[in-house]
């Protein structure tokens, strides 16, 4: 068996919700045998040289050492003792990825800071450089291609940017990250990639490999000397096109439009009249074979005594992000600001009263500095967004308050009044307080095909009448996903915390988000998160969740890891709902009542009580979407009983602590 195989095969079984449960034991010496077997067990893995550069006066050095990972830090005024990565060991193997464990702190300086991310592999070994990339997993959109994977290499060109406002943290781990994810990975099915270098019948340079060509190579179809003709129903040439669609370089890969050196084919992609550029090239079919085989030995072969040493330089610049400011004192003024482009900072005088919507135009990248002072909605309507930021737009809202002008309309299910909505915008709001409105942020992609939002929260407080943030993807409209990150923040909704919406109907599709909260306290009078969304991602860390009935999935997998969640309502048995939920009074309830799968994975030490109800509740329903729980630690307690179940789906218990009975139908798997 391969390690490809075998991949596949730990894979499968990992996945509990498939099929027969593997027990706890079982489970784990199988997983060992596998690992033992595919994984290199790296001593030192991954060298990373940080270089920061900053607009001020003086040099120095710092370099520290954190378990088998060396990092070396060279700034110009920006302390290199900001820049941490976790001391958890990286262990790289063919067909496995992860997250760079990168922070950079700026939580006590007063600038705002944009931290440029570019990563050189040339200490690496020719066969490595070929297979281990590095990306942000982002949704851009580049030379008119939207791309969801924004590969990163060692020139300018190749740069991923993060802003990182004064009195904030840039942290990235396999947990959370506090914004798009600096991924590395390594490719196992060696396909093809772009390379950076020069290409003529008389050689090849290659500089720099700078991201993979990827296709489904079970699929493919080659002639008698290895090349690619097909893929499924596509053919070669139409490969190659839906690959250079969405590379981020301008043009497309004609397969008619070649240098052939030593017999092999290299395809221009964004090359000057010398040749050198960007440049495509397809693996033959015995060059995916010996890599196959490359790959295997390397996992055969690899142990703690004959390691892999993967190194990378990673070069983080930071620049002090300029900006023209300019000062409002009226309304107009301020309208004035946002909307003609004049300003990249608009600072408020006073406290101002806004009698209209503001639409912050397409493409722009404005921040509101509300300098201490409040900004109140005095109109009179009951449907209104105070700021919306359109496609391609940005927007940070910072420093203040805003107050909405408590009216509303609609049932529990509608939000008519807003502070701020985006449509496919970047929007950031930083140290801000929200009251008097139905909804705080509404992320609204559904019908947007061109990108995704990408919503920022840190250090807010927010007070609404209904739903304090809403958050609607664009299903398949797009290939990356709607993201809402929260840190350090306290959202308080009337009606739910957050929440989702699942409409799965032709024409509309509202799934498809990631939602990641950190280290802040979210409660709402039904529940505190309400998420129905399928392929819908959920990470909560360190928090504190309530509500009548504290947390409900219908959709999508969340991860609760170190968090709090209360349900403090009365109990009532859980049942099928075609929309919303039963208020069930349990602390998290799962309902498998969608054709689409829901979970819930508990680790670390969460807390789940129900002051009349269960801890755990789920409710399946035969013939719908697989739903499940997989308890790894925590303690559960409630006043019927740590967990119900009806027997349809998925239970699992690793570990925790329980008090009351645990219905007899679940099963436990000891570690």
């Amino acid at each position: 068996m391969t390690p490809r195989d075998l991949i596949s095969k730990l894979n499968k079984i990992k996945d509990r919700g498939e099929g027969k449960s593997v027990k706890g034991e079982k489970l784990k010496k199988i997983q060992k045998t596998i690992r033992l077997q595919i994984f290199l067990s790296v001593g030192a893995i991954l060298l990373v040289v940080v270089l920061l550069f900053a607009m001020t006066a003086a040099w120095y050095t710092n370099v520290a050492k954190t378990g088998s990972l060396n990092f070396h830090a060279e700034s110009w005024g920006y302390d290199p003792e900001r820049i941490t990565v976790s001391e958890t060991d990286i262990g790289i193997a063919p067909g496995v990825s992860g997250v760079v464990p990168l922070s950079i702190n700026n939580s006590d300086n007063s600038e705002n800071v944009r931290i440029g991310v570019a990563i050189s592999k040339s200490p690496m070994n020719d066969e490595l450089r070929k297979r281990l990339y590095f990306y942000a997993s982002a949704t851009e959109n580049r030379n008119g291609e939207t791309i969801s994977k924004i590969y990163i290499g060692a020139t300018g060109s190749d740069t991923y940017y993060y802003d990182l406002l004064a009195g904030s943290t840039f942290s990235m781990s396999d947990s959370y990250c506090t914004d798009a994810p600096l991924k590395w990975e390594w490719v196992y099915d060696m396909l093809g990639y772009y390379f950076r270098g020069s290409a003529d019948a008389e050689g090849v340079t290659v500089n720099e490999y700078i991201r993979p060509i990827e296709y489904d190579y079970d699929s493919a179809q080659f002639d008698l000397n290895g090349e690619l003709v097909s893929v499924g129903n596509q053919t070669k040439a139409q490969v190659l096109t839906a690959v250079s669609s969405a590379d981020g370089f301008s043009g497309t890969i004609n397969e008619n439009l070649f240098v052939t050196f030593d017999g092999k084919k290299y395809y221009p992609v964004s090359v000057d009249a010398d040749g050198n550029g960007v440049w495509a090239y397809l693996c033959s079919k015995t060059e995916i074979e010996e890599g196959f085989e490359y790959d295997s030995e390397i996992a055969a072969s690899a142990s703690t005594e004959n390691p892999i040493n993967a190194t990378a330089n990673i070069i983080i610049s930071a620049t002090k992000l300029s900006a023209i400011e300019q000062t409002v004192s009226s309304v107009p003024e301020l309208v004035s600001a946002l909307t003609s482009g004049t300003a990249d900072v608009v600072a408020l005088d006073g406290d101002l009263a806004l009698s209209e919507a503001v639409t912050v135009p397409a493409n722009t990248d404005i921040a509101i500095d509300l300098n201490g002072h409040d900004l109140e909605y005095t109109g009179s309507e009951t449907t209104y967004t105070m700021f919306s930021a359109e496609n391609g737009s940005s927007v940070t809202l910072m420093n203040g308050t805003v107050t909405g002008n408590g009216q509303t309309s609609g049932g529990i299910g509608t939000t008519k009044t807003s502070a701020v909505s985006s449509d496919c915008g970047d929007v950031t709001l930083s140290h801000v307080t929200i009251n008097g409105i139905d909804t705080a942020v509404n992320v609204g992609d559904t019908s947007n095909d061109t990108g995704d939002s990408i919503v920022r929260i840190q250090d807010c407080e927010f007070d609404t009448t209904k739903t304090a943030i809403l958050i609607y993807g664009n299903g398949e409209l797009t290939s990356g996903k709607s993201r809402l990150i929260i840190q350090n923040s306290t959202i308080t909704g009337g009606y739910f915390g957050i929440s989702g919406n699942g409409t799965a109907t032709a024409g509309r599709s509202n799934w498809g988000t990631d939602v990641v909260i950190i280290n802040s306290t979210v409660s709402g009078y039904y529940c505190s998160v309400y998420q129905p969304q399928q392929k819908s991602t959920m990470q909560i860390t360190g928090s504190t969740l309530s509500g009548i009935t504290g947390l409900v999935i219908k959709g999508g997998s969340v991860t609760l890891t170190d968090t709090t969640v209360n349900g403090t309502g009365p109990y009532t048995a859980a049942a099928p709902a075609g929309g919303g939920f039963t208020d069930t009074g349990d602390a998290v309830y799962i309902e498998g009542g969608y054709n689409w799968s829901a979970s819930v994975t508990i680790e670390g030490n969460c807390v789940l009580n129900s002051a009349n109800a269960y801890a755990l509740d789920m409710f399946g329903v035969a013939g719908k979407g697989q739903c499940k729980f997989i308890v790894n630690g925590g303690t559960f307690s409630g006043a019927l009983g740590a967990a119900e179940w009806n027997g349809v789906g998925v239970f699992e218990i690793y570990g925790g602590s329980f008090t009351g009975a645990v219905n007899a139908l679940i099963t436990r798997y000891d570690d």
